[in-house]
């Protein structure tokens, strides 16, 4: 059996380079528990192209801009070497002076949307991508509940869906399935979190935490994508 979410569950030490801690100590990060951007454009990538692609594909795409953050340099995951942000959540390479900037919830999320509209777009090739709800770039505030009417009518044109919660930053998935959105967090498909995402109506909050409330800010992605698993979570083999 296959899992999206390939990443390590291991508490790992992430720090600039061999000699220097960020912040003059060192920066605990759980890749599988903090890499759900990846999940989700991993999730976009799958549904609309019908093959499985994990989160460290999507990961391994990013180029690497800035000198890799794990103290190892020859680790071969590719969530260490290739998602660097502070939190290891983000799709930009930062400088060593730009680290801490990566911190903040809002330029992780700005960094995030960029990432999955690029690169989901990029691999599905040809597609229409539409986004709204994003306030720090100048859109109106949506709330989940306008979010799923919104998807509920774009389903109709052939759209499948990134969906951000920017309060928390956390991500999931999202698609029609018959008459309703259905919103799967496929950071929980790890072999170590129950082995298959978590699925629901509503939005599904961090690491199997339950539903979000229809009135909390949302950020849609819209892809105009061919859904190859229309009744559900894609089942990987």
């Amino acid at each position: 059996m296959c899992h999206l979410n390939n990443a390590s569950n291991v508490e790992t030490n992430v720090r600039i380079d061999r000699f220097r801690y960020v912040s003059g100590r060192g920066v605990l990060i759980t890749q599988a528990q903090s890499n759900c951007s990846l999940c989700s454009c991993a999730g976009v990538i799958t549904h609309g192209t019908g093959a499985l692609v994990t989160s460290g594909q999507v990961a391994s795409l990013v180029p690497i801009t800035a000198a890799p953050l794990h103290a190892d340099f020859n680790t071969v995951d590719p969530h260490l070497q290739h998602a660097q942000s502070f939190t290891g959540k983000g799709w930009q390479g930062y400088a060593p002076s730009d680290i801490r900037s990566a911190g903040s919830i809002s330029a992780t999320n700005a960094s995030q949307i960029q990432g999955i509209m690029n690169y989901g777009s990029q691999q599905l090739g040809v597609c229409r991508v539409l986004k709204m709800g994003d306030t720090d770039a100048g859109d109106q505030p949506r709330t989940l509940r306008e979010a799923k009417a919104y998807m509920k009518a774009m389903a109709e044109y052939g759209f499948i869906f990134a969906v951000l919660a920017p309060a928390s930053g956390h991500w999931n998935f999202a698609h029609r399935v018959g008459q309703d959105i259905q919103f799967i967090d496929y950071q929980m498909d790890h072999p170590e979190f129950g082995g298959k995402p978590v699925v629901g109506n509503d939005f599904q909050k961090a690491l199997g935490g339950g539903d979000l409330d229809d009135g909390t800010k949302a950020v849609v992605l819209s892809f105009q994508a061919n859904d190859h698993y229309p009744t559900g979570p894609a089942a990987l083999r």
